[in-house]
Formats: structure tokens, sequence, C-alpha cells
């Protein structure tokens, strides 16, 4: 945040503070306290959620989600746009922080989980994104076949959650997902983590993007394994 050097050691608590004070600087000059509060307590209420909650992946799907779309709705995309800036490299710090804790708190690393193993061989990993259990199932299955590490996500707003904590080197995202669709996070990758975005390959129902959002292919929906091998090596190839 301008002006405001954030502590290296960022855990929950400091980033409950933390996100409140950037969403007051994202707001600043085109919203009245009232107003942020309400923005505040719309966005709380949509996500079922008292308060803000004290862990960080909670913190970071709230924000990129909820919140982000209720300071949309309320102020305007840029507005939006400005707390995405903001809250990216906060909550960013506060994930390497606990990833290192848990890492010097155990001498040999577990194993990872399923739902996010990554390879230990140094080869690519691929975020899938689906709200749909079975087509993330089915993605998941197939990029593995072709040596890829999978991470996964169930929503547009968990995804951009999963790529502060770790990086992918590229995504898969369905266009239709309710909420955060593939297009728009798309849009909202570009704008929380700028040159650093990874590539992103659509799968839609009519093989087409909207004519503003770039992307690094869109494959028509439902995608062979031979159509999404090829996509996903292209796309890589060219990042």
């Amino acid at each position: 945040m301008r002006g405001f050097i954030p502590p290296a050691n960022i855990m929950g608590p400091q980033l409950k503070r933390l996100v409140l004070q950037a969403l007051e600087q994202a707001l600043a000059g085109v919203g009245e306290a009232d107003a942020r509060a309400d923005a505040l307590k719309s966005a709380l209420e949509k996500a079922g959620m008292p308060e803000l909650p004290d862990d960080i992946d909670r913190i970071a799907e709230f924000a990129f989600g909820p919140l982000r779309a209720a300071v949309e709705r309320s102020f305007g995309a840029e507005a939006a746009t400005d707390l995405l800036k903001i809250l990216t490299p906060l909550i960013k710090r506060a994930c390497d922080f606990e990833n290192s804790v848990a890492q010097r708190a155990s001498a040999a690393s577990p194993a990872p989980t399923a739902a996010s193993a990554a390879p230990s061989d140094g080869s690519k990993t691929v975020l899938v994104v689906d709200d749909e259990a079975s087509a993330r199932a089915e993605l998941t299955q197939q990029l593995r076949g072709q040596g890829y590490g999978v991470v996964t996500a169930s929503s547009g707003n968990v995804a951009i959650a999963v790529c502060l904590r770790r990086r992918p080197d590229l995504v898969v995202a369905d266009a239709e997902m309710p909420g955060i669709g593939g297009a728009q996070l798309t849009v909202l990758l570009k704008a929380a983590f700028g040159a650093d975005t990874p590539p992103v390959v659509l799968i839609s129902a009519d093989g087409m993007a909207p004519p503003d959002v770039q992307v690094a292919c869109v494959l028509q929906r439902p995608a062979t394994e031979d159509d999404l091998k090829r996509a996903v090596a292209a796309a890589l190839a060219a990042s």
C-alpha cells in the first residue's frame, strides 16, 4: 500500500487488519466510510461469514471473490482493480510466510494430497479450474497422464487464492462457471499479477472467448485429450 510498508511476516490476524486498510485505501476518494462499511457487510453476508476469518486461504478467497464483487458493484471496476493490486502482494506475502513456517516445522515434507499434488521433478504445473468435480477429475487424470503436475480449484476466487500460494505455469479454466467464469478469471489474474500472470487455456461451449479477453487458447467442449495436449504444450512453449 502506498506509504505503508507491511511486516515481512504476515499471519492471519495481521492480514485481516491489512485487508481492511487495503479496502479503505482502494476506495479513498470514491466512497464515504459508511459506503465502504456497507460494501464489506454485503460481501460478508454473501460469503456467509459474520466477520473476516483468521485463515489466510479463506481470507484470500473472500477478498478476491465476494469483497471484490461488492466493491465493483458499489464503486466500479476501477476501484475493484485497485483493490486487487493492493491486496495481491499482501496476501502473497502472508502465504509465503505460512509456507516457510510449515517447511521449517517439518524436516520431511508430508506427501501432497491428490487435489494439490505438484511435481517434484521440475515439470510444469497446471491449475485446473472447474465447478464440476467430474470435469476436474477428468482433466486432472489427462494432464497427469501427460506428465504435468496438477492443482485444482472449484471456483474462480479459489483459483486466484491458489495462484497466490503457488503460482502455476498454466491455468485451464471452464468458461461457463457460475460467478467468476474463465474469461473473467483471466481478466482478474491479469489485474492481480500483471506480467507474472500465467497463460490461460479456456474450455467453452462455443469454442470462443470474448473479444477483449486475451487467452492462450480456447478449446470447444467436449475437448479431446489430444486437443488438450496440443493446447497446453503450445501455451507453455509460448509463455
